[in-house]
């Protein structure tokens, strides 16, 4: 989008719209499973398997121009790792990698009400577009576990992920 907008050139006191879609940034809730198995070698390197699996409702809408508002969503999310640690007694600090990847929707809506070329040049009256896609990517990054017991371990880890970038039309 970009430039002068029909209704800032009616009214010079608004905004003009930003120049493309806006930056989307979700936020919200998520929690999981993991399942994970390790194999202790005998020079105390650990290598092992990790798969795990987020349920979210993480969202943003951002206004798009006059009347147009871009929406994301990611639903679920997951990774496929492997992980390789050097234990010392009950501590193992542990780098990972892997694939990546995410359940996202995505929409743009003009409302009702929004006269013609308020919300596309081309177009008149409200509607609401809405698509999901699977994104695949990877993931990177780090942590430490701790035995409390020989049963129960906590620990802290850290994760980068990479879906790449995508444009939607």
């Amino acid at each position: 989008h970009g430039g002068k907008s029909f209704n800032a050139e009616m009214d010079p006191t608004l905004a003009d719209p930003p120049a493309g879609p806006p930056t989307q940034y979700p936020d919200g809730w998520f929690g999981g499973v993991q399942i994970a198995y390790d194999w202790h070698l005998p020079s105390r390197f650990v290598i092992g398997a990790i798969v795990d699996a987020s349920f979210a409702d993480m969202e943003d809408v951002q206004p798009d121009g006059n009347f147009i508002k871009q929406s994301s969503k990611i639903d679920s999310f997951g990774t496929a790792r492997i992980r390789i640690g050097y234990a010392e007694d009950r501590v193992l600090p542990y780098l990972t990698a892997g694939l990546a990847w995410a359940n996202l929707q995505y929409g743009e809506s003009c409302p009702e009400g929004a006269q013609f070329g308020f919300c596309r040049p081309a177009a008149a009256g409200p509607y609401n577009n809405k698509d999901s896609h699977l994104a695949l990517g990877w993931t990177v990054g780090g942590g430490i576990r701790v035995a409390l017991t020989s049963q129960w371990i906590v620990g802290a880890e850290y994760l980068h992920f990479d879906m790449g970038s995508d444009t939607y039309e």
